[in-house]
């Protein structure tokens, strides 16, 4: 693989801007592959700009590309992911998610796939272990996910990688690489190769709940075959059936609130 070296700068970004385009992004822009196996669509810039979602790769573009707007430098970076969210059969490098740097040694991480609440805060010359809170949206909890600059292995071109872990099992870790990946990499590789290894498209709507401050989910659609679906509202199942009988009521309310995810035929 080959991936580009990032260059760290000291640019006016604060925590509190992350935390404000992480919810812009959750109350927008779902996490989907039906734009990519339904609908035909090959990259992620595509996916973003005609369906308001897209996989990893695509909900990290979106951010860039807000980022970018505001006058924000940011960059796609290639990760792991650990074994609890791994598809079978993917590569070790098997997601994307994005670096903003905020000093000539000091950087930001942000996962929106992952749905971070923060940012992790990285820094080179004050390395020690740190935490940020994410979501599980499919079950409402709240995880703590630590983390700490470690030294490059062998799917670094680099220097660096910021290795992390849930609080509920140490030994399962993951790594984002310091390092730069290029759009069309990330698509043509990282992006094809999980959507061949996981063919049923999915969605997830999510919203940012103010009151409580977390991501809630509020829709979770799944084809499970050729025939098949499950319907999810929030966390209830409101059906699992043949696509062809979903009730007229559900699949009403399905265009209705997530008309922006979807051409007129879902399936």
């Amino acid at each position: 693989m080959t991936f580009k070296k990032i260059k760290l700068k000291k640019q006016s970004v604060t925590k509190h801007i992350i935390e404000d385009a992480l919810q812009i992004c959750y109350d927008n822009i779902s996490f989907s592959t039906f734009p990519y196996i339904v609908y035909g669509l090959k990259t992620s810039e595509d996916t973003i700009k005609n369906y308001n979602s897209g996989n990893c790769i695509g909900l990290s573009l979106f951010l860039k590309k807000y980022f970018k707007n505001i006058g924000i430098t940011s960059y796609l970076i290639p990760a792991s992911v650990p074994t609890i969210h791994m598809v079978p059969g993917v590569n070790h490098i098997c997601h994307v998610s994005l670096l903003i740097p905020y000093d000539k040694d000091k950087f930001y991480i942000i996962d929106p796939a992952f749905y971070f609440l923060e940012p992790l805060d990285c820094q080179i010359n004050n390395n020690v272990e740190r935490s940020i809170k994410s979501v599980n949206v499919h079950n409402d909890v709240i995880e703590k996910v630590f983390y700490k600059l470690t030294a490059a292995n062998e799917y670094n071109e680099h220097d660096l990688q910021c290795t992390c872990y849930f609080s509920n099992d140490p030994a399962d870790v993951w790594h984002y690489y310091v390092q730069e990946v290029s759009l069309v990499y990330a698509d043509t590789i990282i992006g094809d190769t999980f959507m061949t290894k996981k063919p049923e498209p999915f969605i997830v709507k999510t919203t940012f709940d103010m009151s409580s401050g977390m991501v809630k989910k509020a829709y979770h659609i799944k084809k499970v075959s050729n025939e098949d679906c499950v319907i999810i509202r929030g966390r209830e199942q409101i059906y699992s059936g043949p696509i062809s009988e979903v009730p007229k009521p559900i699949m009403k309310e399905i265009y209705m609130k997530l008309y922006k995810y979807f051409k007129k035929n879902i399936f």
